[in-house]
């Protein structure tokens, strides 16, 4: 996303807009077809850009929604994310030093024109959970058969050999 910082006015400007998959360059899950995570729905951008002297400030929202692999019983399931946009960009040169290199929310740009879509690819990337669960209450596979354990039972922990660890079972933390 480009813009040109001359062009912001007083009171800044507004870019709402949405994006699919395929403008995710930077996570190649999202946009493997094969991949057991990726986009269930476009990413809408909310995004107020202002500017004070030289330095220009990036605020609003990021939406989309994943569909992925519970982490506990492999069911598919779809979740909606949400993520804060709060940037700071300073010219790069001499007069601002560079004591946010390295900061997330702060960035520098050189020239008139900024590009914050790297920016915003990485926001998502962090975004999106390591582990996705059903739910809370969501019992997993049986580690023994493999059955679901939220649609079924089984009769696995009966049949089970005692280890010599089965007395860890009983003790009270």
């Amino acid at each position: 996303m480009l813009f040109n910082v001359d062009d912001i006015t007083g009171d800044g400007f507004q870019i709402k807009t949405r994006k699919q998959s395929d403008w995710v360059t930077n996570i190649p899950e999202l946009v493997d077809e094969l991949s057991d995570l990726g986009l269930a729905k476009d990413i809408d951008f909310d995004l107020t850009v202002t500017r004070i002297i030289r330095e220009v400030s990036v605020n609003g929202l990021i939406n989309f929604g994943i569909r992925a692999r519970c982490a506990r019983c492999l069911s598919e399931v779809e979740i909606d994310l949400k993520s804060d946009v709060s940037l700071i960009l300073s010219p790069r040169d001499e007069s601002f030093a560079e004591s946010g290199e390295g900061d997330l929310d702060h960035d520098f740009y050189e020239g008139d024109t900024v590009d914050i879509s790297g920016y915003l690819r990485e926001l998502i990337a962090i975004t999106i959970p390591i582990n996705v669960i059903c739910g809370n209450e969501c019992k997993g596979l049986c580690s023994n058969c493999g059955i679901n354990l939220n649609n079924a039972s089984c009769n696995c922990e009966k049949n089970l050999k005692k280890s010599a660890f089965a007395v860890l079972k009983d003790i009270k933390l």
